[in-house]
Order: structure tokens, then sequence, then C-alpha cells
């Protein structure tokens, strides 16, 4: 008896155990299990909080090396403090864009279907900087934001994506390793397209909203995003948002947007918006360098960060009231 109950005992401890397993592991697609780490994530917005300020800074604290994916450079103090540290420095851009670095090994994409579209740099292997902003003097005064973050594992993210670009493989790539790491209790969904399908998460989001959806954007000429937003307007979600005037065309959604009930405006002022933004229920908050658009989705490289924090998402809630008024 005493047998029996001992392997009943052991059984029932193993059957807790694959349990707990999986619970640890729900947030599993693709990628294995959630990571969790001690960090920080801050959010800035410019040009008011000096974008490029905050970038030269972080770079300059690097002791070992500066990997950089960026659209478009040519901002002084950055192409200097990457002088500077050459030696440390790897840099991907995109075709005609950024002058030639002196000293910085250099590779560009002149694929003719698709945009190195992304900004970011890794720093050390253990800092991230990336958003909506590239550090170019024609974007000094147009709005964008900007996200630092201090993670291991957010860093490998963003060092598996720029290894493929550094090999040329642009417009393709392996799916992200870790999907989901929770930050410090923060946690963090973290996705490139187009293999990781960048719209399918943001759908997935939208129609996930228990309450409300704002968006700020560059382009918008995506219709599956614009269908799931109008859907949620149906559902009686409050649905609110803005486009960049310069971007109207004959594939924009406004209209779409607009004849389905969502508060959608164009952002007319003097400089452009430049942001590419997605507040959900006042607590996630979906940014990068993915604007909702097919090309950014199916052919350029991108990449977003999907947020849930209540605070960071209260600074773009505001923002976009900044913005609209």
């Amino acid at each position: 008896m005493k047998v029996k109950t001992l392997l009943k005992a052991a059984l029932l401890v193993g059957l807790i155990g694959l349990i707990m397993i999986l619970v640890q592991n729900s947030d599993m697609e693709y990628t294995g299990r959630a990571v969790y780490e001690k960090g920080s994530i801050e959010a800035y917005f410019c040009p008011e909080d000096d974008c490029m300020g905050k970038i030269a800074e972080e770079l300059s604290k690097a002791e070992q090396s500066i990997h950089c994916a960026v659209y478009n450079l040519n901002e002084d103090k950055i192409t200097s403090i990457l002088k500077e540290k050459k030696e440390e420095v790897e840099f991907v851009t995109d075709r005609g864009n950024t002058k030639p670095i002196e000293g910085v090994k250099t590779v560009k994409n002149y694929g003719t279907q698709q945009l190195m579209h992304n900004k970011f740099c890794i720093i050390d292997g253990k800092e991230v900087i990336t958003g909506s902003y590239n550090p170019t003097k024609s974007e000094a005064n147009n709005t964008n934001n900007i996200l630092i973050i201090k993670s291991s594992y957010i860093a490998e993210n963003y060092e598996q994506e720029f290894n493929e670009l550094w090999n040329k493989q642009f417009g393709k790539g392996e799916r992200v390793k870790n999907q989901v790491v929770y930050l410090s209790n923060k946690r963090i969904e973290n996705y490139f397209c187009p293999e990781d399908e960048c719209s399918k998460r943001v759908i997935e989001k939208i129609q996930a909203a228990n309450e409300s959806i704002t968006f700020y954007t560059f382009s918008f000429t995506d219709k599956e995003v614009a269908e799931a937003l109008i859907k949620k307007h149906q559902e009686g979600k409050k649905v609110q948002g803005m486009i960049e005037e310069t971007q109207k065309s004959q594939y924009d959604q406004y209209e779409e947007l607009k004849s389905g009930g969502v508060e959608v405006m164009w952002y007319e002022k003097k400089y452009k918006l430049h942001d590419k933004v997605f507040v959900i229920d006042e607590s996630i908050v979906i940014t990068g360098s993915y604007n909702p658009t097919e090309n950014a989705d199916k052919r350029n490289d991108e990449n977003i960060l999907i947020v849930e924090d209540k605070n960071i998402a209260k600074k773009y809630s505001e923002r976009f009231k900044d913005l609209s008024s």
C-alpha cells in the first residue's frame, strides 16, 4: 500500500509540475517560454525631449560594440560619435541614404522591392534604442518617439535581426527568439517584419481591446488594420486617430475609417507627424518603425514593440492629445 501511495504521490507531483510548465509557457506561440529579467524602458518624444541628444548620450557610453540599423542618418553629433568609436561600430542603412561615415564598416540595402526601414541601435549587447526617429536634419522638428530599453533579452532579439541585415538578408529572416519578455514586471512583445507578421500582431491587440484604441501614424494604407478598427467602433469601443496629411493617396484608409465611424483626422501642421503608434485600453503601447501599410508588413525590414505598462501608455495618450489640439 505504501508503494502505491508513493507512486500516486509521485504522479501527482509530476502532473502539477507539468501544469506549472504549461502555465509558464502560456505566452508561447513559436518562440518558447516567456523570459524574465530586471531592466528598464523609457519613452521620449521628439522634438521636445531632444531625441538626438538622448541617442548621442547613450552611444557615447558604449564600451564594446555599437550595432545600428538606421534607414537614414546625417546628424553630425551622431556621426561624430560613430567615427570616434569606429572600431566598435557596425552600421546598416538603406540604399541612397546616409553618406559614408569615415572608418565605419557599413552594409547597404540596394534592393528594389523593399526598404531597410528600421531605426535601431544596440549598445554593448545589453541596451536598445529604437522607435520612429531617423537622426537626420530633416527630422529635427517632425514628431517622433524613441524607446531606450535596457534588456539583454530584447538586445538579443535586435542582434539577431542586425546579423541578418549585416549578412544582407533583407526582407526576410528567422522569427524572433524572445517573443515575450517580462522586464521588471512589464510585459513586452517584440517582432520584426516581414518574418513575424507585424500587421497580424497589431490586429490581435486591436481585436482584444476592451475600451479604447488611439492611433497616430505617418502612413496608413492597410485595409485589414482599418477593418479591425472599424469593427471595434461598431462594438461600441472608442476609436480615434490621426494620419499625416502629406500621405494622402488613392491607397490611404482615411475615408474608409471615417465612413466606418472612426474618429480620424489628418495631421495638418507645419512639421510632419512621423510617429507610428497604437495605444490600446490606455495600458498597451505599440510603436516602432512600422506604419500600418502592406509594404511595411510584407516587404520592408521593420520592428515593433508592444509594451504593457499604464504609465508608459499614459504618456503616449497624452501625446495624442497634444498633437490633436
